[in-house]
């Protein structure tokens, strides 16, 4: 699962604030508990699409 650091801390894992990474359930756990991190909601494919404005039609071009 995703997460990101609410703080900056060191220990069995480092991360600064605001940082964004993949961790174990097992490496997660503490970390959560003690409120230095938030687990990252994943976003829904179509969601993430749209926002870039890229919804995978496209348009023909004419090239006269």
């Amino acid at each position: 699962m995703m997460y990101t650091a609410n703080v900056s801390f060191a220990g069995k894992v480092c991360m600064y604030k605001g940082e964004v990474r993949e961790l174990s359930e097992e490496a997660a756990s503490e970390l959560l508990r003690c409120g230095y991190i938030s687990e990252v909601e994943p976003e829904k494919e179509e969601a993430h699409e749209t926002k870039r404005g890229n919804s995978g039609k496209r348009k023909a071009c004419d090239a006269h």
